[in-house]
């Protein structure tokens, strides 16, 4: 009798160390992740929206493929700029719509130099862009997608970025949609731009969006442009941050002012949601540096603990008022964050309840994404990859 209590006291022993430890490392990768928290809202709240900048001239590059839903619009915003001297130049990859013709028609006024290109060597959003920069006039080039619009300062708050050092200026996307799913997007994307833009004025940029992206022609050339990233069709932003902010430490900037803002419609289904999360996926298992490697690995482990601690709360398993702590404070200070981001970028107030849901959901998304994206294939522009 006694030498099966002494083992049901091991075993007991055992599994609260189990519990104690788990509890441990949760707690103290919660405490690390509200840490990076606080530095990148300080970051973001520190981003200077007015600079004092030199004159450049600016050249927008636009590569597109079957948008002929979406060149129109996107002609009438670039069509209201207010910058001088600027150049436009659409690069046409492979179309198999009716995207020329209406782009033709669209730019019959528009009041600025332009061109419009077909790729004739290559495919693939990389190659038309660099087609596109290769021809571009001026010393600036910004580049931006078929499907996004902009207000009529864009193109001048992004060339205002650029003082002597600097080159590559990074803008904020917005997303916009009405239903649900789209609304979480929007929120989601919100988090990216506000991380993306800290981590940049931090001097250790992870990510950029090439919706919004702004360079000196002479950088692009000086680090070879595109090359070395040719295994993945996506990734021309972020792999072009790297090689920029590596050949120019203090080169690299970003413009968070709304008026430099890009907006685009977000994914309206769950097949096309999916195929541009992988899509993303591919560049950032590519994108191999420490700064891009421990945020990846530090929202992985909080999303990790996140749902270990709703198996807690199910289960028992840990004291529920740390458990709820740890949650409300992790919510707290997100909540903070992006609201933050939402009253910079556009003016408007964060929902509470939108947020919450999107914070019960993210962890189950952001572990699902994570598990998937290293298998299968995924659907952009027509093209299998």
């Amino acid at each position: 009798m006694y030498k099966y209590r002494f083992f049901d006291i091991f075993e007991f022993t055992e599994m609260a160390l189990v519990l104690t430890s788990t509890l441990f490392i949760l707690l103290v990768v919660f405490a690390i992740y509200l840490v990076f928290l606080l530095l990148v809202s300080i970051q973001w709240a520190n981003i200077e929206t007015e600079r004092t900048a030199i004159k450049v001239t600016v050249t927008v590059v636009v590569p597109f493929r079957n948008e002929q839903a979406n060149l129109p619009k996107l002609v009438g915003a670039l069509s209201k700029q207010t910058a001088e001297n600027l150049e436009v130049i659409f690069v046409n990859d492979s179309s198999t719509d009716e995207s020329v013709e209406v782009l033709q028609n669209a730019l019959a006024d528009f009041p600025f130099e332009h061109r419009v290109l077909n790729l004739e060597m290559g495919e693939g959003k990389k190659a038309a862009l660099a087609y596109g920069i290769e021809n571009a006039k001026s010393e600036v080039v910004l580049t931006t997608d078929a499907d996004c619009v902009m207000e009529a300062g864009w193109v001048e708050q992004m060339a205002l970025t650029f003082e002597a050092k600097t080159q590559l200026v990074s803008g904020p996307v917005v997303l916009t949609g009405n239903s649900l799913f789209q609304r979480l997007q929007r929120l989601e994307f919100f988090s990216l731009i506000g991380t993306g833009g800290a981590m940049v004025a931090m001097g250790k940029p992870t990510m950029a969006n090439g919706a919004n992206l702004a360079f000196r022609k002479s950088a692009f050339d000086h680090v070879g442009g595109y090359a070395g990233s040719e295994t993945t069709p996506s990734g021309d932003d972020e792999f072009l941050l790297y090689k920029v902010q590596k050949a120019f430490p203090e080169g690299v900037k970003f413009n968070k002012s709304n008026r430099a803002v890009v907006v685009t419609e977000a994914e309206a289904s769950w097949e096309a949601f999916r195929s541009q999360r992988l899509r993303w996926a591919s560049k950032w298992r590519l994108g191999k540096r420490w700064a891009t490697i421990f945020t990846a690995m530090l929202v992985g482990l909080v999303q990790l603990a996140q749902l270990v601690c709703y198996l807690a709360l199910v289960f028992g398993w840990f004291s529920a008022y740390i458990v709820v702590a740890a949650l409300a404070l992790k919510a707290l200070l997100e909540f903070i964050f992006l609201r933050q981001i939402s009253q910079d970028l556009t003016s408007k107030k964060l929902p509470v309840w939108l947020f919450m849901a999107s914070f019960i959901i993210y962890p189950f998304y952001a572990l699902y994404f994570a598990l998937v994206a290293n298998f299968g294939s995924y659907q952009w522009k027509g093209r299998t990859y």
